[in-house]
């Protein structure tokens, strides 16, 4: 059995030994004999069947010594400590080849130390040889054992299981693979390294695993086998992602551990005493993988903190030094503008100051674990190999290759590896260095990677890597998109990476957030942004010379293709965020009915969220003010001082601003030395607590000085210098009072060492002070105390060696020189037209690479850049700052690639970007940049200019369209300037003389295309807007009614005048017609007032369409029933009544009444308030001078009266009452007024039957119980009586002898049931105006013209009438009395003796008719009455008679 199951390896030891041939091969031999011998065939010892054998010239030892000594070796190695047999003993046991062969009867049985030894040994012999054969095979069966789990140990590990043995073997088998080395065999080299690596077993550590990684580093990098290549290649990627994992795995397991522990205590979980909220009871009850995997992030999460505070911790405990401490800010700053030599330099510094085992965060390699250890082992291989240097093949080979991989190891990490803080700070160093070295190449492939493997820290590590991210993102990305002098290839790749990173929203929302929010940091979204805008305008290259018109376009559409993709991000996070917002308060609501924990903690997650938000606005917003705070100051000081003042960036103390001019970076030097040293008493405050601010206790004087000067620049005059250095002075002796005895000797030797520093570091002034000339001048006699020589000489000594560079000193040279240098180059290079590339002067770049490096050197001394809190974006509502950071640069860049490119997928691109802008803004409640967005999409549409039009165009009204029917609601104020382009379209396509004018100076193959494709858009395209107005919300259809009559006013304006518009409205109106009353009066009151406009216009057909259109809209509308009380039919139909009041076409006045007899006719059972408006027409063609419009009118109200009557009572009887008294008193048809009497009368009959409601009058003896009533009924009937009374003085007798026939018939069949008031009304208003003509006139010598017939006929017979009326109804009208006699004695009064006849004709008659009903005091009122006559008529004789 033990034979059968260790066949594998003795076959292969039989091929051995079949291969090998000769003396050389005699220890193989004797080590595969030691293993296949059987105790039968040999009874002595080992170690006496091989005494004769001689040693061999190779290795110097026999080979039974080898056996032994392998043997003893492994058996050290074994984990039981059993006494070693003796020789004699051997041949009475089993021989260990055929232990071994029972080890391995089935796989996963593990081979002990002597078992291992006897096996192994031939193997590493096999291997020596260097014959491929014999090394294939020896190859093949180590990696069957491997694989088989046969062999067990730590390879590379000191003190571990089986590790001399196999460490051994391992580098037998890794030094196999040589350059000269056979294919075949390399590949079996390749299948035992990934086989031994990847084994849980035959584990590889250390040194082991490096020397695993090199071998398959030399087989990519030098075979000539592409097949060896890739496998080798292949195997490096498994074999780090294997250890890894290995990490990651035994992470886990700890934390697991961890949390069980924590199970068994009934403890809860902490961590850098941090506590976790969760108990054991929380553990058990839930239950569940999912809740332990809550549970685990939890306690990763409480450990990273605890991690943070730790850090945090050291780096409090670091004692700030003026000459080492560095911010983030001021690398980025040195990072992004000044020579990348510099920081490279530092970075190296940083690297190798870590010395030995401590890493730069104090870690100790003692405290990793094994898996750990070599995971840090192969990042920090992986980082030196890509730092190489040098230009020979194999350098480049290897660097690319380990970019590659490190790329590839970023990439496949778990998620937890992510956020390892303890690991990352451990070899960030060396990450950031050789990215570093990487993103500086002027390899193509290796920038490449470089940015490759930067996307992968942003996408994936920019939590645990923030501050570095902050660092190399202007030094990669914003310095190729800024820098004009960008190699090309750089450029393309970063656009590359830029457009696979900017698809990632979260990313963006974080930078924004974490960069762009921070008052501390720069703004690498908006810039980003901002350089891909001027990118894509092509505004960043000035020499269009530099870069082929091809490249410089494929660089345009790369640019426009990341604005896209940005907007296109932040529309998907809006998107995203939005129905997770409106999901959880849906759940939220749903459970809301039963209050829960959950719910409750959901809506509090909900509220801290929108807070949070608020608060990242809040902070982009106040560092946008702050850095135009900056900006204004940066121009003059004491404006930006009050600009911050005036935006409560600061408040007006001296303290608090010395505090902001020592605190905030950006502020220029200068202008913070000029304000100081300005006389006026604030600033003066303000300079004194600047400088009691500073603290320079045992410094020594002139290093006071380099300290007090780093904040700023000495001002140039010497009154505001001498003011400076005085308070320094001061200061320095208060806090160094033993130095000096009197605050002049420090101002005197400040003087001094200001100009000594001038007077040695400026090459202008010559010849230089020496150093027995500035002591003889500070030591003389004088009132000012001496200072002491050596003093004196320190400090000369001190400024000659090292300058005191003042802050922005640098910059200023550095900005006078290169505006020295444009002026010298700018002449020679506008006449040549050259493109001179940017170079910097020596001394500039070293002088910064040495600032460079001290203040990297420094900051990775203090532990690496502050990690600081990671922010993770989770609001909808970020969207808002971060498009008012981007929108306006995204907008221009769009707008300039419209107008300079006709490349269809550019414009394609602008289109896509318009249309997402637009989207968001409106999405975002950004008003004022949807409006910039949407009026720059229709300019680019050139309707209004179609000699200039091109395809573009066509794209933009396409997109224009597509919104206004996928996104309507986008548009809003901006309606009229859409519908404005689709009547120009209209307009264009309609016109075949303009359409010949389309793309002048193209050939007819194009401007044909444009113009089919125009057609095609007229059609169902623009339909399609007004099909789509349907859909749009009730404030929207307003607006987008308006608009459109607004484009239509326009039309009607032109000549000749269009009705495009007009019928489009008559379109929209029948769409729109469902909607809900409220909504649909708001569109008619625009509505009814264009169509009045048109139906006004001076074009008859233009009014006649007007006036048709609102015919169809009012039978359509008429077709939907009303209730009672509304009055929404009046209001559609009252155009009419203004438009027939207002013509003066007699065409268009019977036109109107025509519509409306046609609406009557074919609506009149569904009319009710719109009878009003009928009957206001009516009327007005009443009195129209047309007979034909009259007769018309009049025919349709006989109809209405005669046959629905029904219809018209109610609200609108009055209407109808006042249209009948307008036809009486028509003048051109004594027919239709005496018809319209006659149908009054009809009225008046229904009228008294009750047919109108509260029409009829109550009782007498019910009056005063229903005053209301009574009002409604006289409300009807007194219209009908003042009619009447007014037809009595028509010039037409049959008409006035008809009206007063009827009034007083009325009257007496009616008037029992008129109250007293009632009566009074009608005489007063209704019969005695009758005889107001004839009653006042001849007053004050007016002579009566009265025409002789009406006296005869209508005035008696009225007079008669009226007494007759009086005497009928004398119980109710008897207080009437003395007006009546009033009336008839002003008649009997006039001059004109007929009136006067008629007059006492009445009064006789009224007393023979009524006066047996009169009482006493009638009686008494009437004779007065005749007395006063009688004295009137008197005075009128003697009147007559004093005339003549």
């Amino acid at each position: 059995m033990a034979d059968a199951a260790g066949s594998f390896v003795t076959r292969s030891f039989e091929r051995m030994l079949k291969d090998s041939h000769g003396k050389k091969y005699t220890n193989l031999h004797q080590a595969i004999k030691a293993y296949l011998d059987k105790p039968k065939i040999s009874q002595e010892p080992l170690v006496h069947s091989v005494e004769g054998v001689h040693p061999l010239k190779d290795d110097g030892k026999e080979t039974a010594e080898i056996v032994v000594e392998e043997e003893q070796s492994a058996q050290k190695l074994t984990a039981d400590s059993t006494v070693h047999p003796t020789p004699h003993e051997l041949p009475t046991k089993a021989s260990k080849g055929q232990v071994a062969a029972a080890a391995m009867a089935e796989a996963g049985n593990t081979l002990q130390g002597s078992e291992a030894a006897l096996v192994l040994l031939p193997l590493r012999l096999a291997i020596e040889t260097k014959q491929s054969k014999l090394v294939e095979s020896a190859l093949d069966c180590l990696h069957k054992l491997i694989s088989y789990g046969h062999l067990e140990g730590d390879v590379g590990l000191e003190g571990g299981k089986n590790g001399e043995l196999l460490t051994e073997v391992f580098v037998k088998v890794c030094a196999s693979a040589e350059n000269n080395t056979i294919d075949s065999t390399v590949l079996q080299v390749i299948k035992v390294l990934l086989t031994a690596v990847a084994s849980s077993k035959f584990q590889v550590h250390g040194e082991c695993l490096l020397t695993a990684i090199r071998t398959c580093y030399n087989i990519v990098l030098n075979s000539k086998s592409a097949v060896n290549q890739a496998t080798a290649k292949a195997t490096l990627t498994q074999m780090i992602s294997i250890v890894f994992k290995r990490m990651e795995s035994e992470s886990q397991i700890s934390s697991s551990t961890l949390i069980q522990a924590d199970h068994l205590r009934g403890d809860s979980v902490s961590t850098h005493g941090s506590t976790s909220d969760f108990k054991v009871s929380e553990i058990s009850s839930n239950g569940g993988s999912g809740h332990q995997e809550a549970v685990l992030t939890e306690i990763m999460d409480k450990r990273r903190d605890g991690y943070e505070s730790s850090l945090a911790k050291e780096d409090a405990t670091i004692i700030k030094d003026s000459s080492s401490s560095v911010t983030i800010e001021e690398l980025q700053h040195l990072a992004g503008d000044a020579d990348i030599k510099g920081l490279e330099a530092a970075l190296d510094k940083a690297v190798h100051s870590e010395g030995g085992d401590k890493l730069s965060v104090g870690v100790d390699l003692e405290s990793l674990t094994v898996c750990q250890r070599d995971a840090l082992l192969i990042f920090r291989t992986l980082c030196k190999m890509c730092m190489k240097e040098g230009n020979d093949e194999v350098i480049s080979k290897t660097k690319l290759l380990s970019l590659e991989l490190l790329q590839g190891l970023l990439e496949t990490v778990s998620p937890s590896f992510t956020v390892n803080f303890a690991f990352i700070d451990s070899v960030k160093a060396y990450l950031c260095y050789a990215l570093l070295r990487a993103c500086v190449s002027s390899n193509a492939a290796v920038f490449q990677l470089a940015c490759g493997i930067f996307m992968v820290l942003l996408l994936r590590f920019r939590e645990s890597l923030k501050a570095e991210i902050g660092v190399f993102f202007p030094l990669i990305i914003l310095r190729s998109l800024e820098g004009s002098d960008s190699p090309l290839h750089q450029r393309t790749t970063v656009l590359r990476m830029l457009e696979k990173v900017s698809a990632d929203s979260q990313m963006l929302a974080d930078l924004f957030v974490n960069y762009d929010c921070d008052l501390e940091a720069t703004n690498i979204f908006e810039r980003m942004v901002s350089s891909l805008s001027r990118m894509a305008q092509g505004t960043l290259n000035a020499d269009p010379n530099t870069v082929a018109a091809g490249q410089n376009a494929s660089l345009k559409a790369s640019s426009l293709q990341c604005l896209v993709t940005v907007l296109r991000s932040l529309a998907n996070w809006t998107k995203l965020h939005h129905e997770s917002k409106h999901f959880s308060v849906l759940n939220y609501d749903w459970v809301k009915g039963v209050p829960t924990e959950n719910g409750e903690m959901e809506n509090k997650e909900e509220i801290e969220e929108t807070s949070q938000a608020d608060q990242f606005e809040k902070a982009k917003a106040h560092k946008s003010t702050m850095e135009a705070a900056i900006l204004e100051f940066n121009r003059k000081a004491g404006k930006g001082i009050e600009f911050l003042v005036a935006n409560k960036l600061v408040p007006r103390e001296p303290a608090a601003i010395a505090h902001l001019l020592r605190t905030t970076p950006g502020l220029n030097k200068s202008m913070i030395g000029d304000y100081l040293g300005q006389h006026e008493e604030f600033q003066v405050a303000v300079m004194h607590a600047y400088v009691d601010d500073m603290n320079f206790k045992n410094m020594k004087f002139d290093q006071a000085i380099r300290e007090f000067l780093k904040g700023f620049r000495l001002p140039g005059e010497a009154q505001k210098i001498d003011r400076i250095m005085e308070k320094f002075a001061e200061r320095y002796c208060r806090d160094n009072p033993s130095l000096f005895r009197n605050a002049d000797t420090a101002y005197v030797l400040a003087y001094a060492v200001i100009m000594l520093n001038t007077d040695a570091h400026n090459p202008m002034v010559w010849p230089k002070m020496s150093k027995a000339d500035f002591v003889r001048i500070n030591s003389g006699d004088g009132p000012v105390e001496s200072t002491p020589q050596e003093l004196l000489e320190e400090i000369y000594d001190s400024i000659v060696q090292d300058e005191i560079k003042m802050k922005d000193s640098q910059d200023s040279n550095k900005r006078d020189r290169q505006k020295v240098d444009a002026e010298e180059k700018g002449h020679l290079i506008s006449i040549l037209n050259l493109g001179v590339p940017k170079q910097k002067a020596a001394a500039d770049s070293k002088r910064e690479n040495e600032e460079i490096v001290q203040r990297t050197q420094a900051l990775f001394k203090k532990g690496g850049v502050k990690r600081g809190v990671f922010h993770t974006a989770k609001h909808a509502e970020l969207a808002r700052p971060m498009l008012e950071a981007i929108g306006w640069p995204l907008l221009a860049a769009f707008s300039v690639t419209m107008e300079d490119s006709d490349n269809k997928p550019r414009v394609i691109l602008c289109m896509e970007g318009f249309r997402l802008g637009i989207h968001l803004t409106k999405m975002l409640g950004m008003d004022t940049m949807r409006y910039a967005f949407l009026t720059s999409l229709v300019r680019f549409t050139f309707l209004h200019a179609p000699k200039e039009m091109r395809s573009k165009n066509v794209e933009a009204l396409k997109t224009l369209l597509a919104m206004s029917e996928n996104e309507p609601d986008a548009l809003q104020d901006t309606w009229n300037a859409v519908l404005e382009c689709i009547s120009r379209l209209e307009y264009i396509t309609s016109s075949p003389a303009i359409l010949a004018t389309l793309m002048q100076g193209s050939n007819q193959i194009s401007r044909d295309a444009l113009a089919q494709s125009l057609n095609d858009l007229t059609g169902k395209s623009t339909e399609q807007v007004f099909v789509n107005s349907v859909k749009l919300p009730s404030d929207m259809i307003v607006e987008f009614f308006t608009a459109l009559c607004g484009v239509s006013a326009e039309e009607l304006k032109q000549v000749p005048p269009r009705v495009f518009s007009l019928q489009k409205l008559v379109e929209i109106s029948y769409y729109n017609m469902a909607r809900i009353r409220m909504v649909w009066a708001r569109i008619w009151l625009v509505l009814s007032q264009h169509f009045v406009s048109a139906g006004s216009h001076q074009d008859e057909k233009i009014a006649m369409y007007a006036i048709d259109s609102l015919r169809q809209l009012g039978m359509k509308y008429l077709e939907r029933e009303e209730l009672t009380n509304f009055s929404f039919q009046n209001d559609i139909l009252k155009p009419l009544v203004v438009l027939i009041r207002t013509s003066r076409s007699t065409v268009i006045r019977g036109l109107i009444v025509d519509c409306v007899v046609q609406m009557v006719k074919s609506k009149v059972g569904n009319i009710k308030s719109g009878w009003k408006s009928v009957f206001m027409v009516f009327t007005a063609a009443a009195y129209d001078e047309s007979e034909h419009i009259a007769d018309t009118a009049f025919e349709n109200v006989e109809q209405v009266i005669l046959e629905h009557f029904d219809q018209v009572a109610g609200d609108c009887f009055m209407d109808c009452l006042n249209c009948l008294i307008a036809f009486a008193n028509n003048k051109i048809s004594a027919r239709t007024s005496l018809k319209s009497i006659a149908l009054l009368r009809i009225c008046e009959d229904r009228l008294a039957e009750g047919h109108v409601p509260g029409g009829t009058f109550k009782p007498l003896e019910d009056v005063g119980k229903g005053t209301d009533i009574e009002e409604v009924a006289e409300y009807y009937w007194f219209p009908m009586l003042a009619g009447l009374s007014e037809l009595t003085s028509d010039p037409r007798v049959e008409v006035r002898n008809c009206a007063l026939e009827v009034l007083f018939d009325l009257l007496k069949e009616r008037g029992s049931k008129f109250s007293a008031p009632f009566w009074e009304t009608v005489f007063q208003r209704v019969l005695f105006p009758i005889f107001d003509y004839v009653r006042h006139a001849g007053k004050d010598g007016e002579k009566f013209t009265s025409p002789e017939q009406w006296l005869r006929e209508t005035c008696i017979h009225s007079l008669q009438l009226l007494c007759d009326l009086f005497s009928s109804f004398y119980k109710d009208v008897s207080f009437l009395l003395p007006s009546l006699l009033g009336l008839l004695l002003d008649c009997a009064t006039r001059p004109d003796q007929t009136l006067a006849s008629i007059a006492i004709g009445a009064l006789v008659r009224l007393t023979e008719v009524g006066g047996h009903q009169f009482h006493e005091q009638d009686w008494t009122t009437l004779l007065e009455s005749i007395r006063l006559w009688i004295c009137i008529k008197k005075i009128w004789q003697f009147y007559a008679s004093s005339e003549l």
